[in-house]
């Protein structure tokens, strides 16, 4: 009985993370430090520290705002100028066009997979942005295979919407409650372990290092 009332608290925890970040997320540009305050939140509930969400989430999206804007509003408009570059190569072919459509779509999606780490990252270490993104690059090669699963959680839902339009009012609730704190929860699983393999959760009460 007491680990059923543990579920139904955890869940419902997530489902009000959800509406919060939905709500935090709404005008687009704070959508970093929405994601950097989900993810505390997230990670307080694994280490079972989990008390006031809505006092944690406010706080950290405060505390994390400008950095995390910054580090938001980098990932997009990087991933604009390759878009447009990919896109113009389309359009007026060039010499190695090929080549270079290539090595585009492989930087874009190595900073789609660079994303999946980075608000979590800020939201667990105290760190300035630059360590934040050098130690996300390393992190995102060593760990290939385990991004790609945050990745692959993190767009399953809009390639599903892609694929079944139809199918948005069906899993509209689904979303609303769950949809974006649920699979945080889980990446925040995957998380934990790289932070562990590379010794960063020992020195979280240091400034974070470990062998990156």
């Amino acid at each position: 009985m007491k680990k059923f009332q543990q579920i139904t608290n955890r869940i419902g925890a997530l489902c009000f993370l959800n509406i919060l970040y939905i709500i935090c997320c709404l005008p687009l540009i704070t959508i970093g430090a929405a994601n950097t305050a989900l993810y505390a939140c997230i990670f307080l509930m694994h280490d079972n520290k989990d008390g006031y969400m809505l006092h944690t989430f406010i706080s950290n999206f405060k505390t994390h705002f400008k950095q995390s804007t910054l580090l938001w509003l980098g990932v997009c408009i990087s991933a604009v100028f390759i878009v447009l570059e990919i896109f113009t190569l389309q359009i007026r072919p060039i010499r190695l066009a090929y080549l270079r459509t290539v090595v585009n779509a492989f930087f874009l999606a190595y900073l789609y997979l660079l994303s999946c780490c980075l608000f979590a990252f800020a939201a667990r270490f105290r760190a300035k942005a630059r360590f934040i993104l050098r130690s996300c690059f390393i992190l995102t090669a060593r760990h290939f295979f385990l991004v790609l699963v945050l990745a692959l959680m993190n767009g399953a839902i809009p390639l599903f919407l892609i694929l079944r339009p139809g199918s948005f009012l069906s899993i509209l609730p689904l979303i609303i409650f769950l949809g974006f704190s649920g699979v945080a929860y889980i990446n925040g699983r995957i998380l934990t372990q790289i932070f562990i393999k590379e010794n960063l959760i020992n020195a979280q009460n240091e400034a974070p290092g470990g062998n990156l």
